[in-house]
């Protein structure tokens, strides 16, 4: 059975392949190695880790950690032509994922500093901050790299 397309225009990224290209390969880069540092950050035996709000945004951040590497499959696997629901749906992932993974690494970073100034446990406490801020670091480059394109739409003539 054929699917109701209400909207019969076409969206896509207006850049040359070559930069399309370079851009799904950054984008892919940064959210690997965000997604990577969130769970290292989750394996550190640090006091930091074990801190309920930090415990709270890293994990909330995995998920959006996962969002972003859906997104990003989605978005390098996607034709150059798309109908508006699927265009919109890899748009809206690759712009809010990993805005949201940043947003919940800086919770995580800050609920780490009032956990360091509570019980500072040692170096790898402030390791485990650094690597939070790297995560969040990735993720806005993440977002950065993919609005740096252009989006078009090609209306269909009606008939």
């Amino acid at each position: 059975m054929p699917r109701f397309i209400p909207n019969s225009s076409l969206y896509g990224w207006d850049a040359p392949e070559a930069q399309l290209k370079a851009v799904k390969k950054h984008c892919a880069l940064f959210t690997a190695i965000s997604a990577a540092l969130s769970v290292v950050c989750g394996f550190l035996p640090t006091g930091v880790a074990r801190h309920n709000w930090v415990g709270f945004a890293g994990t909330a951040s995995l998920v959006a950690a996962m969002l972003m590497v859906i997104a990003v499959i989605r978005f390098s696997t996607a034709k150059s032509h798309l109908d508006y629901r699927t265009f919109h749906s890899i748009h809206w992932m690759m712009d809010g994922a990993p805005l949201a993974h940043a947003m919940l690494m800086i919770v995580a970073v800050i609920a780490g500093l009032v956990s360091c100034f509570q019980n500072f446990t040692g170096a790898l406490d402030i390791l485990a901050l650094a690597l939070f801020l790297l995560a969040a670091a990735s993720s806005l480059l993440t977002r950065k790299v993919y609005r740096s394109l252009r989006t078009y739409t090609v209306k269909e003539d009606e008939q």
